[in-house]
């Protein structure tokens, strides 16, 4: 726009065009620039519009596969943003950000060992911390899945090492420990994950597990915290109960 804008006064004052000519070149600069910023405002709709765009304008772009799997997996669209994500990994082979997503689209659909499989191999292809923490706690929560809690616990601490306040890490210890009957233990990393994420489902979880272990009077008052933070009480009891039941 200033090139335009000054290219065009230059012109005006070289050529001695009259006023009627330079507005009418003013108009044209500023309707073909408002026509591009109109076309531009249309790919930054959202994540999923750019990415699009940007897989479209460019060659062998695997950050730009993982980016719009991401936007698509945000949008619960699983099956659209696996493609993303299988053509990342042909791209660019052992590229942890899609490992690591097609990690969690198998551990939704309970193919634990192929989960297992994928998180092993983000922690083998990058040194990436933030990669590395997601990667631990989810493997935690597949080896958790499958029964097997030495290494899940071993996954969790991992995690934690990293991030002490990993709440997938803290919420995977806490149901290890009330499916094992250790209900202070279950109390324990409960409460260290909703004062690093107050959640309505963390608080569910704290609730039941200090009535468990014989504290009627904190569990109600924790139970009316899960209430007043949730937007829709039965849907945090069906992923409660759900995360109990794996």
């Amino acid at each position: 726009f200033v090139i335009g804008v000054w290219g065009v006064a230059e012109l005006a004052d070289k050529s001695h065009l009259k006023i009627t000519y330079q507005i009418a070149f003013t108009v044209l600069v500023l309707a073909v620039f408002s026509a591009i910023t109109t076309a531009q405002l249309a790919y930054w709709h959202d994540s999923v519009a750019l990415w699009s765009h940007t897989l479209a304008v460019t060659k062998d772009n695997f950050v730009g596969e993982d980016n719009l799997g991401n936007a698509l997996t945000l949008e619960e669209k699983d099956e659209e943003a696996l493609v993303h994500f299988q053509h990342a990994l042909q791209i660019k082979p052992h590229d942890p950000v899609a490992e690591l997503n097609l990690g969690v689209y198998d551990q939704k659909r309970r193919r634990l060992q192929l989960s297992v499989e994928w998180f092993h191999n983000v922690l083998r292809d990058t040194m990436n911390p933030i990669l590395r923490v997601q990667a631990y706690a989810d493997l935690g929560s597949s080896y958790r899945m499958l029964g097997n809690y030495e290494q899940a616990r071993s996954s969790y601490q991992a995690s934690l090492e990293l991030d002490p306040a990993s709440t997938v890490s803290l919420v995977g210890l806490g149901l290890i420990a009330e499916k094992t009957g250790d209900f202070p233990g279950a109390i324990s990393n409960y409460s260290r994950a909703v004062s690093f994420q107050p959640t309505a489902a963390g608080y569910l979880l704290l609730s039941r597990a200090w009535l468990k272990d014989g504290h009627p009077e904190e569990a109600k008052e924790l139970l009316h915290a899960s209430e007043k933070l949730s937007r829709d009480f039965e849907h945090t009891q069906r992923i409660v109960d759900l995360l109990i039941s794996e």
